[in-house]
């Protein structure tokens, strides 16, 4: 019996699967979340399960061949290491008053230099901020990107963990 390769398009799909598989184990381990933001995760990741990655077949994805990154496995980051001690090499520019840092992802305060910002200005961790300041970021977290479009969108808001707020 002789088997038909898959088509693009359907290995785009089976791509998929690994991310829903990781997931899933996030979502095991990220239970402290407020119930608003593990919904809008689990809803981005279903979308993009179902829609998988896109082929260039389709007209927004025409110039881009995304085989290559769909066939690519890669795991999620690491929390911050403790082994990075300093930024300073890292901070362009000469005006170093106030510097974000983040390391794989997540916001690290003890690299951060954020001293004599103005009382009307809050910069933190999104991870805290849904916490926090949930009514600032309800509204706002994963509404601008219009994942029910946009696959990667989708792939990005299912593993929404921490970013700058």
């Amino acid at each position: 019996m002789v088997t038909q390769p898959k088509s693009v398009s359907a290995e785009l799909q089976d791509a998929a699967a690994p991310y829903v598989e990781a997931f899933e184990t996030m979502a095991g381990v990220s239970g402290g979340d407020p119930a608003w933001l593990q919904a809008r995760r689990g809803a981005a990741i279903a979308r993009f399960a179902e829609a998988g990655f896109p082929a260039a077949r389709q007209e927004e994805w025409r110039f881009t061949d995304l085989k290559t990154l769909a066939r690519t496995p890669f795991t999620l980051a690491a929390p911050a290491s403790e082994a990075v001690s300093s930024v300073d090499e890292f901070v362009l520019g000469s005006e170093r008053q106030w510097v974000v840092t983040f390391v794989n992802g997540s916001y690290v305060p003890e690299l951060s230099r954020l001293d004599n910002l103005p009382s009307s200005v809050v910069v933190g961790s999104l991870r805290e901020a849904v916490v926090k300041h949930s009514a600032l970021v309800e509204p706002h977290l994963a509404k601008y990107a219009l994942d029910e479009y946009n696959p990667l969108a989708a792939l990005n808001t299912g593993f929404i963990r921490d970013g700058a707020f």
